[in-house]
């Protein structure tokens, strides 16, 4: 099983994620809404799988440093396009967190679709 850590960088997006609306800069959901969801596309298909896995590849990397307990765990591999499916279904079917910071919805999705047994 692969297992995926939490730093404490986690909790603070969580945590300011609902306090911070930026669909300008396009770090809200709402900005990725338009892009992953709406305007869907082999262009906005692809930054929509880049984004996921940005902030999947970014997020690894630093839980390995913080070595924080675990958000969420894989079994085995996971595409980036397998990623950007989780995240688009939970701006599709989660709109009142679409104002939150899109990096916390994309995590809080992959906890919430590949929870941590017995963590």
């Amino acid at each position: 099983m692969r297992i995926v850590y939490a730093p404490i960088m986690i909790v603070m997006l969580l945590a300011f994620g609902n306090a911070r609306a930026a669909d300008e800069d396009g770090a809200s959901g709402t900005f990725w809404h338009k892009i992953c969801v709406l305007n869907r596309g082999v262009t906005n298909d692809a930054l929509c799988s880049v984004y996921v896995a940005g902030i999947s590849e970014g997020y690894m990397a630093a839980t390995v440093m913080h070595k924080s307990p675990p958000v969420y765990c894989l079994a085995g591999s996971i595409s980036s396009a397998q990623m950007a499916d989780i995240f688009r279904k939970a701006l599709r079917t989660k709109p009142e967190t679409r104002h939150c910071i899109a990096s916390a919805i994309f995590l809080r999705a992959m906890a919430e679709n590949h929870p941590c047994k017995g963590h």
